[in-house]
């Protein structure tokens, strides 16, 4: 016995613990709170908001030490204590909150002098415990201590380490002279800093190989203008994959663009190169001999780069398949070692037939088809692998797996015990959460894993949801959604939101937890609740939303956050404007960068509102779903933010290139003077009208170093309907072998001729100034045959002209006039509208004979004979009916006997005769007109009334079906049957024996 109550206590979390001994407290004092120490997390926020606040104040020492406060709680103590008079003012206090940070709004933040952060910044424990707070928080902290001095080399030397990544764009623009690489390279930075970073980093003596990997990242084909091959190659080397650090994560252009560059230099030691620059060596560069060792090195690779266009997944595979010798589907053992996660690429058909090892290989893939899922069940279920046969799997057999568990579905599942399965998830689901798995797979996991049947009616059968039970890490395994609406009380929704919401990924739950939030808040809920709400408020209906408190950038903030899933555009908009009708509350860099790319769900009056000076430190905001007119405002608001930026094209591209989409021709033309290498992504996603107007000259000197990648992309849509715009010789001076479907001799309608690239336009000022400098002359091509394309276009036009004059001339010739006035030519079209009309009579003519044939048929049918013949026919099957042989059976049958007692002795029998004779229904049919006929009727005392009257079926189809009735009085087959029965005329219902037999 004891053995098994230790043995359950080790399967208790400590969270769990905590929260148990917390519950039991009623009043909290000090000596509470150092006795609970670090299990002070498992309070409340009842028992937290009931204690004095001097309490809280006295006891910070202990509870500032706590690192397992969620933010609800966190919040709610600092809500306390200063409502108890404690004031948040200077360093020191701000210190002395400690793991409590996470719960200061940002106002508070704002409100404290930038010098008094900056203090703090230099303690790395405060800077740790800053980093658990929320995005906004941090933001806010960074921008206190960039007022303090705004110049870029001041910036980076304040703003601690771990937080470089809050620091706008806009104060990144180093030159190769002031910028202090050593001091870059501590910190860490998100790739589009390092972009802008990489400029000056590049053109600077400093240590390749030195470089971290957070710098590393921002290698682009426009950073690297005008360095040597050799510096080039040596940046290229210092990104590959290295032992004892972390991958460098780069964007498919920046590879292509890697290997644009170096295609001509490429060695045949391939661990020399990034893994994913590898993806995209042609066969020319590898030798035969040494393909092998080729896909050992590509075999680390991230397929995930790879564009779904290029069909590159295949191709390799097949280069595998002929350099390994592999044939069939089966892989040996050593095969897939060397393809590594090439595994992740493979059909159903190779991962059920190829070596177990393949299942160890599927661990690093980032997703899988449906397909996939499947042969990897198949190939577990077989007890082929080294996880053995099923009955022997266990809690350590789930472990062993790693993150295939994720995306495995109930087939699976349904090998382990309930209790496994709990256990397993106590570990697997903190995992997830840290690793910010997105929120689809986290619902598709647990619908896979929970499937629970539980008898309707019951009530609260699995157990009531309590503060101990929500700190389960596994919460809420074990329930069903109704369930989980029946055992959840809305008092523990209002104290444990945060944890509910936290832990509770289906929707069906998620909708629950609304319903118990609004029962809780039935007017409107307050800012502090709706921050919580997390990926639950993707589950709110619009009706839902009017009733959010959204006045605070914090709450904002937390609603937008884009881990917790997408939103539609109309709950955005709605959300966001409910924030910007609070007075004082405006579109500003915070509120941009909290929003993102659901700017593109705001009307285009609102984001007119949006200064140069808010977009400017803004972070950039991904437009692809905006429409066209949104992506030209944001570009023009964007543009003139950016007017200090004119000298330097490079960096001015950096800070735009998001914006382009919204661009002129005019604005796009002047970039292509300024030698700034725009990568393939970039150019198609410019507005169509644009990249259609450009010339083959205007494409080149504007793509520059990734010109090959317009090769590589051609079935992109954007590139090739721009390629088949152009002329085939035009196309030829690039030397790609892109091949035009326009016919070489039929006029141009795009692009119209531009304005020379070494002029400036003249619709607009141009969007930078033209280069000065003698180093980035205006390539020219010799071969170039733009000016015969030009004069051809010429010829065409004018010859078209010169056709349309003479057909003007002979329409207003008097010859014509007198063609066309001519009486000959009156009398032709007035005798041609006679015979129109003759025609016309003659067809008339026909119908009317063939109605009158058919009028005769249908007398003279077999259906007519039949149904004048219909109650004789009706007769006999009654005949024959009375006098069966089954008939007789059934009336004598005791099982019919048996089933006659059982139904008049029946309580059911008894209940619906009581409500038959209560119903209203009844009523309705005893005072029918109807009814009141057929009493008065000469049809009283016949049988078939009687029959009519006892048969349920027939009875109520007359009595309720007036459509019925009145589409047989409007029918063909009742006057013919009343003339037939003329002798019943005084019968109104005579037309009934005339229905056609059954």
């Amino acid at each position: 016995m004891e053995h098994k109550t230790l043995r359950y206590q080790l399967r208790v979390k400590p969270e769990m613990i905590s929260t148990a001994l917390a519950s039991n407290f009623e009043t909290i004092t000090e000596q509470t709170i150092e006795n609970l120490g670090s299990a002070s997390a498992g309070l409340t926020t009842n028992q937290i908001s009931s204690a004095p606040p001097s309490v809280l104040v006295s006891s910070l020492s202990t509870l500032s030490t706590v690192s397992t406060w969620n933010q609800q709680q966190a919040s709610t103590i600092i809500q306390t204590i200063t409502a108890g008079g404690f004031q948040i003012s200077s360093a020191s206090s701000l210190q002395s909150l400690g793991t409590l940070v996470g719960g200061l709004p940002s106002s508070t933040i704002q409100s404290i002098a930038p010098a008094e952060i900056l203090t703090t910044s230099q303690s790395t424990s405060f800077v740790s415990n800053m980093l658990a707070a929320p995005q906004i928080v941090q933001e806010t902290y960074v921008n206190q201590i960039i007022a303090i001095d705004q110049s870029p080399a001041s910036v980076v030397q304040n703003v601690p380490d771990a937080m470089a990544s809050q620091i706008p764009l806009s104060l990144l623009l180093f030159s190769a002279e002031t910028v202090d690489v050593s001091v870059i390279n501590k910190k860490t930075w998100k790739q589009d800093q390092a972009i802008v970073l990489f400029d000056a980093v590049a053109s600077t003596s400093f240590n390749t190989e030195e470089l971290s990997p957070s710098v590393l990242q921002g290698f682009s084909c426009s950073s690297i203008q005008g360095l040597t091959t050799r510096r080039i190659q040596s940046l290229v080397f210092a990104s590959r994959n290295r032992q004892g650090r972390a991958k460098v994560v780069f964007k498919e252009t920046q590879l292509t663009c890697m290997y644009n560059l170096l295609r001509g230099n490429l060695s045949q030691k391939f661990t020399d190169y990034p893994s994913d620059m590898l993806l995209y060596f042609g066969d020319n560069n590898v030798d035969t001999s040494n393909c092998r060792s080729y896909f050992t090195a590509l075999g680390a690779a991230d397929f995930t780069v790879l564009s779904s266009v290029l069909n590159r997944e295949s191709l390799l595979l097949n280069n595998a398949r002929s350099c390994l010798g592999i044939s069939g589907v089966s892989l040996s053992r050593n095969n897939v070692e060397v393809l590594g996660n090439m595994a992740c690429t493979l059909q159903s058909s190779y991962i059920e037939s190829s070596d177990p090892l393949i299942l160890e290989k599927l661990k690093a893939c980032k997703n899988f088809s449906g397909s996939q899922v499947t042969a990897m069940e198949t190939l577990l279920l077989s007890g082929k692998t080294r996880y053995g046969n099923t009955t022997t799997w266990n809690l350590q057999t789930l472990k062993n797996l790693g993150t295939l568990p994720l995306y495995l579905t109930n087939n699976f599942w349904v090998v382990f015990r309930r209790t496994v399965k709990k256990r397993f998830l106590k570990s697997f689901m903190p995992q997830l959460r840290r690793e910010k798995v997105q929120k689809r797979k986290l619902k598709a996991l647990f619908k896979q894993i929970s499937v629970v049947r539980t008898k309707r009616g019951a009530g609260c059968t699995v157990g009531n949801i309590t503060h101990v039970t929500i700190s389960d890490p596994s919460f809420p395994f074990g329930y069903d959604s109704t369930q989980f609406d029946l055992c959840l009380d809305v008092p523990v929704v209002k104290n444990n939101l945060n944890t509910i919401t936290e832990k509770v990924d289906d929707d069906d739950f998620q909708k629950v937890i609304l319903v118990k939030l609004n029962q809780a808040y039935p007017s409107s809920i307050p800012d502090e609740q709706v921050q919580l709400l997390r990926s639950v408020s993707r589950v709110a209906l619009l009706n839902d939303i009017f009733k959010w408190n959204v006045t605070r950038i914090d709450t904002l903030a937390a609603l937008m956050d884009s881990n917790d899933g997408p939103w539609a555009a109309a709950e955005s908009k709605e959300i966001i404007t409910k924030y910007l009708s609070v007075s004082g509350n405006s579109l500003g860099s915070s509120e941009l960068n909290a929003i993102g790319s659901n700017l593109c769900s705001l009307n285009t009056s609102t984001l007119r509102t949006i200064t140069p000076d808010s977009i400017r430190n803004a972070n950039p905001v991904d437009v692809a779903s905006c429409s066209a007119e949104q992506k030209r405002v944001l570009y023009e608001i964007r543009n003139s933010s950016l007017s200090s930026q004119s000298a330097s094209p490079t960096a001015y591209y950096h800070l735009i290139s998001p914006y382009l989409g919204g661009a002129p021709l005019s604005d796009i033309v002047a970039l292509s003077a300024q030698n700034i290498s725009m990568d393939i992504a970039t150019f198609q996603n410019l507005d169509p009208d644009v990249i259609n107007n450009l010339t083959v000259s205007q494409v080149r000197n504007l793509i520059g170093n990734n010109l090959p990648d317009l090769k590589m992309f051609e079935n992109v849509t954007a590139v090739n309907i721009w390629v088949n715009l152009q002329q085939q010789s035009d196309l030829d001076t690039l030397g790609l072998g892109l091949v035009t479907s326009r016919v070489s001799n039929t006029p141009t309608i795009t692009p119209q001729p531009t304005t020379p690239t070494t002029q400036k336009p003249t619709t607009q000022k141009p969007t930078i100034p033209q280069p000065t400098t003698p180093s980035t002359p205006q390539p020219t091509t010799p071969t170039t045959p733009q000016p015969t394309t030009q004069t051809t276009q010429k010829q065409t036009t004018q010859k078209t002209t010169q056709q349309h004059k003479l057909r003007q001339k002979r329409l207003n010739s008097k010859l014509h006039k007198k063609r066309l006035n001519s009486k000959l030519r009156k009398n032709l079209l007035n005798s041609s509208k006679l015979r129109k009309k003759r025609l016309n009579s003659s067809k008339l003519r026909k119908k009317r004979l063939n109605s009158s044939k058919l009028r005769k048929k249908r007398l003279n049918s077999k259906l007519h004979k039949k149904l004048l013949n219909s109650s004789k026919l009706l007769k006999k099957l009654r005949k024959k009916l009375r006098n069966s042989k089954l008939r007789k059976k059934l009336r004598n049958s005791k099982l019919l006997r048996k089933l006659r007692k059982k139904l008049h002795n029946s309580k059911l029998l008894k209940k619906l005769h009581k409500r038959l004779r209560n119903s209203k229904l009844r009523k309705k049919l005893r005072n029918s007109k109807l009814l009141k006929k057929l009493r008065n009727s000469k049809l009283r005392n016949s049988k078939l009334r009687k029959k009519l009257l006892n048969s349920s079926k027939l009875r109520k189809k007359l009595l309720s079906s007036s459509k019925l009735l009145n589409k047989l009085h409007s029918s063909k087959v009742v006057p013919q049957a009343e003339e037939q029965g003329s002798q019943d005329t005084q019968r109104p219902y005579a037309w009934l024996f005339y229905l056609p037999s059954p």
